[in-house]
């Protein structure tokens, strides 16, 4: 189920209503949990990676995760092609999930 995700978030939503997409989609998650372990745990992200996906999952731009982890903009795309390659997501909203879903973030952080 999980690296398939890729959620729908409208571009006009407001942020109200996307954290309720996403609470929404947490809870499906969590309800299914027992079933995704054993996907989940095939997928291994670096340290980095997961630095990444976190700034990600944050909202902050490709430049913008560059600055704050003092990479080059080219780095960062890189690992986060490497990021979309492992999980089979490539949208934000798709990463987001991922992340809180793997506990890498949690809904306050959103």
């Amino acid at each position: 189920m999980l690296n398939s995700f890729d959620g729908v978030i409208d571009i006009y939503d407001d942020s109200l209503h996307i954290i309720n997409k996403l609470k929404h989609t947490l809870q499906i998650f969590n309800d299914n949990k027992k079933h995704t372990d054993k996907e989940d745990k095939s997928i291994e992200l670096t340290n980095r990676e997961k630095d990444i996906l976190v700034l990600i999952a944050k909202g902050l731009k490709n430049k913008d995760i560059a600055n704050q982890l003092n990479l080059s903009v080219h780095t960062t795309n890189s690992h986060r092609r490497n990021i979309t390659r492992k999980t089979g997501i490539a949208t934000v909203s798709g990463l987001t999930l991922y992340a809180l879903f793997n506990n890498l973030i949690s809904q306050e952080d959103i």
